[in-house]
């Protein structure tokens, strides 16, 4: 199984708005930061070091948590949303 450990930073004023970066890139639709081979399994350690409190979200690909901060979890969690 793979590890990748994605960190979001930042989290002051950008004009109106919020900014934060993951693993120091802005975020940017047209990018693809990832790509994850079909049928494999991976575990991502998800830290946000920043003063902005934002959830993860993977649009339709529910995450099995396994753990949160730092304390594992039992049963079988699946979300699409990670807080």
């Amino acid at each position: 199984m793979a590890l990748a450990t994605f960190t979001v930073t930042g989290g002051g004023m950008s004009g109106e708005m919020m900014s934060a970066t993951i693993n120091g890139h802005a975020f940017d639709a047209s990018r693809v930061d990832t790509t994850v081979q079909f049928g494999s399994v991976e575990e991502w350690m998800l830290r946000n070091t920043s003063t902005l409190d934002h959830p993860m979200h993977l649009h339709v690909w529910p995450m099995q948590i396994v753990d949160r901060a730092g304390q594992p979890i039992e049963e079988v969690i699946w979300q699409d949303v990670v807080g």
